[in-house]
């Protein structure tokens, strides 16, 4: 009996997910970075995907190692000796400021903060997008694991970028970090993002 049940599992829960309908879930098909194929001593790729009808672009600094998107992950880049930074983007506020600070603060071990903390802690800066926040957090208990994350408004979307490294390499690629983020902007346009 249990193994009857175990093998119907699978079959039921793909029955009601097929029989659901419409789930509100929007596909989009994001055109293929080839920059993986290149040597990391070449110059960083500009790279380039689909945004509500319009391309971003973006620098990756020196020695950012291009890995695969995935279908939450816009880019993603390995970044020598520190981890892991990634960009995407999602519809509307995308849970907004103070769910997203505070659940990435849960993911080093530190409480929640209350809105005016959040923004209090914030690194105000400007790039091809306009302003945007950036945020470094850090828990002092878990050296090991920390997170730069910015936060860019697009028009009806918001692009969040946050990179996964621990805490003694803050200092390292905080500057990077918030160079990548402020060459995000529409493939279309050059400005430099003063």
């Amino acid at each position: 009996m249990r193994r009857s049940i175990r093998l119907l599992a699978p079959l039921l829960t793909l029955f009601l997910a097929a029989s659901c309908g419409d789930s509100g879930v929007q596909n989009y098909t994001l055109p293929k970075d080839e920059a993986g194929a290149r040597a990391p001593e070449m110059a960083p790729p500009v790279a380039g995907a689909a945004h509500g009808g319009s391309e971003l672009s973006w620098t990756a600094p020196e020695g950012w190692v291009p890995t695969s998107a995935t279908p939450m992950k816009l880019a993603a880049f390995a970044v020598p000796q520190a981890g892991e930074c990634y960009l995407m983007i999602l519809g509307g506020e995308g849970g907004g400021l103070v769910g997203n600070v505070n659940r990435w603060r849960g993911q080093i071990g530190l409480p929640a903060q209350s809105s005016a903390e959040i923004k209090a802690s914030a690194k105000q800066l400007k790039g091809r997008l306009g302003p945007f926040l950036a945020f470094r957090i850090e828990n002092p208990a878990h050296p090991e694991r920390a997170i730069l994350a910015a936060i860019l408004p697009l028009k009806d979307r918001t692009a969040f970028v946050k990179l996964n490294t621990p805490a003694h390499r803050l200092d390292a690629v905080e500057g990077a970090f918030d160079a990548f983020c402020s060459s995000i902007g529409p493939a279309d346009s050059n400005a430099s993002g003063d």
